[in-house]
């Protein structure tokens, strides 16, 4: 029976990476962290983004772990509750890469139920990925794979702004849209990131952002002195 389950690709030479090899030194968990850092995207289509506290909580791992990989670059602080594992789609497959796969293996499927004389396209569809071996499953991942990236990932450019779409999004959760585009460039270029998309980037950035709440006032605020009144008490004391 074809095995359905999800994975992600792991380098044979992983453990004797640099960056991972010092970090395995310090805290076996730490890796252990950026392990399951990559299988929650592989598992839910994030295309390298995940929720730190989660992943924490499933590895056992502590904030020095998360640290540690922030420090080796081997995961990115989005400093919104999430972090992004570096280099994720240049060795793992997009969501849509994924759809399209299972898309392309329903379509095949359906097409052998037909040339043997079905009558139930549906059915064709249910069981299409019962009817690829993982052979055929192989062979579709290393197409996919091989196909030339439409778009190359680039740094965020100089002279991009937010749209109007993007304004609307942050109205819409209260936020200050050219604030959270600064944060974005300072971000960006603090980790030398690089995206294909950056307005579908933006647009999930302001999608985690959460609006910054207003300093709280002082209990006795309506008893402090004003400006004026402060200013009468210094010339009376140098009176």
């Amino acid at each position: 029976m074809a095995d359905n389950r999800a994975f992600f690709k792991v380098d044979v030479g992983y453990f004797m990476n640099p960056k991972v090899a010092t970090v395995l030194a310090e805290s076996p968990t730490a890796v252990l962290l950026h392990l399951e850092a990559t299988a929650y995207c592989a598992q839910h289509l994030t295309d390298g983004v995940a929720p730190l506290a989660l992943i924490m909580r499933v590895v056992g791992a502590t904030q020095d772990d998360a640290e540690r990989l922030f420090k080796r670059g081997l995961l990115i602080d989005r400093h919104d509750g999430d972090v992004e594992v570096h280099d994720y789609l240049e060795h793992q497959r997009s969501a849509a890469e994924a759809k399209k796969l299972s898309e392309a293996g329903k379509k095949g499927a359906a097409g052998r139920w037909n040339k043997t004389g079905s009558d139930s396209p549906s059915d064709a569809n249910g069981n299409a990925d019962r009817m690829r071996t993982p052979m055929a499953r192989e062979r579709e991942e290393r197409e996919i794979d091989s196909a030339p990236r439409r778009r190359s990932k680039r740094r965020l450019p100089s002279d991009w702004r937010p749209n109007d779409k993007h304004r609307e999004q942050a109205a819409a959760k209260g936020l200050d849209v050219t604030s959270e585009a600064a944060r974005l460039r300072n971000w960006a270029e603090a980790n030398d990131a690089r995206y294909a998309d950056w307005d579908s980037m933006f647009r999930n950035w302001l999608d985690r952002a959460r609006p910054t709440e207003a300093p709280a006032r002082p209990s006795n605020w309506d008893r402090l002195p004003t400006a004026a009144e402060l200013r009468a008490r210094r010339e009376a004391g140098e009176a």
